[in-house]
């Protein structure tokens, strides 16, 4: 297979541009600055010797490469695929390694569904999909094991492996030949590791999954976060821990655990004023506020929590906002703790 482009010179046709699956979770700071895609992002070039010579993965392989912002859709798909299975407002889980077996198995249904609806795809008559007039199953791994019903022996087999602590994915096309199969074991097949992934045509290699926000932070912190009964103490723990970056609506939902959870953010504006912390949202004073003091704007859905200090006019090397009388900064480690200006959010 030829060796994949590399980041700094192929084009960017799936430019990220912060939409449904990039920023939402404050990931900006991970993403090349040229293309929007994370350093070290490989998108694989097509093997057409060995892709013709299997018209059905040529032409599979094609149609996915042709679709506008592919690998962020495959990537918006899959976190949404986790976080509907993790059900985090009611269960408060971030992390996959705390599902269970029968929903480990669900997650290749449920990612089933999602990418035949964003891809506005057909049911296969006997595959979960049709590609360009193809049947496709759709494996998703959580490594790299893929089990393969014993009827799709023969079939095109789209690849897919998410590694959320990574917040990496790979997506990549095989036919299940007898040659990359394991022996039966019940009514499914494995593939084998190293023939299988040899054999695939790679499309999207280490490609951006949005960030898992409470799973991305050191464990101590989402510890402290997660561990007060209370919903409302929860939400005003992820605020204090996470500061200068957006917090999107799932998060909040996870750790409030209730389906009020914004109403939870909104309240605690008033409690951890006394702490110098702003919480701003999308509306009123909040986006020139976080504009001005060179921090992410929060869209609708989204927030910001950042502890501010009263600062001169003219403070040198930080930016600086007016709110009332008084100017304000992002506070360091060492300023002292004074109450929050009243923001009109």
């Amino acid at each position: 297979m030829a060796a994949p482009a590399s980041a700094g010179k192929s084009p960017c046709p799936d430019r990220l541009g912060l939409t449904a699956g990039s920023d939402r979770l404050g990931l900006t700071a991970h993403l090349c600055g040229l293309c929007g895609r994370r350093p070290g992002y490989r998108e694989s070039m097509p093997d057409e010797t060995a892709s013709r010579s299997d018209r059905g993965r040529y032409e599979v392989a094609a149609w996915i490469r042709g679709q506008p912002k592919a690998s962020a859709r495959f990537g918006a798909v899959l976190r949404d695929t986790l976080d509907e299975v993790l059900d985090g407002p009611r269960t408060g889980r971030f992390d996959v390694d705390r599902l269970d077996q029968v929903e480990k198995v669900y997650l290749g249904t449920k990612f089933t569904i999602l990418t035949r609806a964003e891809f506005t795809l057909p049911p296969g008559r006997r595959a979960g999909c049709q590609v360009a007039g193809h049947e496709v199953e759709l494996l998703l791994s959580l490594d790299t094991t893929w089990s393969v019903p014993s009827g799709a022996i023969g079939r095109l087999c789209l690849l897919v492996s998410a590694d959320d602590r990574r917040a990496t994915f790979d997506v990549g096309l095989v036919r299940a030949t007898p040659d990359v199969l394991t022996r039966p074991r019940r009514s499914r097949r494995e593939l084998r590791p190293g023939r299988a992934t040899a054999n695939a045509e790679w499309l999207f290699r280490d490609a951006l999954l949005p960030e898992n926000a409470l799973l991305a932070m050191p464990r101590a912190d989402s510890d402290a976060i997660m561990g007060p009964r209370s919903g409302q103490q929860r939400v005003n723990e992820l605020l204090r821990r996470v500061q200068g970056k957006l917090i999107e609506r799932k998060t909040t939902l996870t750790v409030a655990m209730q389906h009020d959870g914004m109403k939870r953010c909104r309240d605690a504006r008033l409690l951890l004023a006394q702490e110098g912390i702003v919480v701003l949202g999308h509306q009123n004073e909040a986006p020139r506020v976080a504009e001005a003091l060179g921090l992410p704007v929060p869209r609708k859905g989204s927030l910001l929590a950042v502890r501010l200090i009263r600062v001169p006019e003219h403070a040198p090397g930080r930016p600086t906002v007016r709110v009332g009388d008084a100017h304000y900064a992002v506070a360091r480690p060492g300023d002292p703790v004074e109450p929050a200006p009243h923001i009109h959010c």
